[in-house]
């Protein structure tokens, strides 16, 4: 009988994972239309996940080396013009087309820091289990090691995204609402609206004051987010 150990390793292997990294607006050339960004990088990611940058293979990929707009095969924007190790991360350089709607409309976007994700698909070929080295040099959150991986496709993903670009673009007729509602799945205000909590504690009770808070949670939540949270 197989090893328990050894029956869930084997289920690593030939797994598919998507990890989403930021574009850095440093790194943006507006004339050439490419940027450049971190794919990956040799550290703990929010899955608990150390991706080893030496195991990772972009030779199957550079074969046909097309960036798709969110995961979508039949939506190409752009192309990977080049893959570097840089310490312990993997940097790609990606240009987006010219003269096409598609492209254009998440060039805009890319250039005022609205769109920011790069979302990158591996195909893991070797992990395991980190042992007692891995938990003492990463740390105790480490739930695997990805030896070996290979990248099959990249993507400029909405999230995260930068939701007060989005609605001052909305303002400037640089995108529309509906656009917004279509690629972002957000529906923005045409401005955004400055929220005013005003509490005279000399005419309530601690208690009347709780309740106001409570009942003007999501505007209070939403107006912070935004910086538009006044308290009077």
């Amino acid at each position: 009988m197989a090893d328990l150990t050894d029956m869930l390793e084997e289920e690593f292997k030939e797994e598919k994972i998507f990890k989403t990294f930021e574009i850095k607006q440093d790194k943006v050339d507006t004339d050439n239309r490419t940027f450049k960004a971190v794919l990956t990088s040799e550290v703990i990611d929010k899955d608990g996940e150390i991706v080893k940058i030496d195991g990772i293979s972009t030779k199957s990929f550079k074969k046909n080396a097309i960036v798709l707009w969110s995961h979508d095969p039949f939506s190409p924007i752009g192309k990977c013009l080049s893959f570097r190790k840089s310490g312990n991360s993997l940097v790609a350089e990606t240009q987006l087309a010219k003269d096409d709607p598609l492209a254009n409309r998440i060039w805009n976007l890319v250039k005022q820091d609205i769109i920011k994700g790069i979302s990158i698909g591996f195909a893991i070929k070797d992990a395991r289990y980190p042992t007692k080295k891995d938990l003492q040099d990463f740390g105790k959150s480490l739930r695997r090691v990805i030896n070996k991986s290979e990248i099959f496709e990249y993507s400029l993903v909405s999230l995260p995204c930068n939701e007060d670009a989005l609605i001052s673009s909305v303002n400037k007729g640089l995108i529309t609402k509906e656009e917004c509602k279509k690629f972002f799945n957000m529906d923005l205000p045409d401005k955004k609206e400055q929220v005013t909590l005003e509490l005279n504690l000399s005419n309530k009770t601690k208690r009347q004051v709780t309740q106001e808070i409570i009942d003007n949670a999501f505007k209070i939540k939403m107006a912070k987010k935004r910086g538009s949270l006044n308290i009077k």
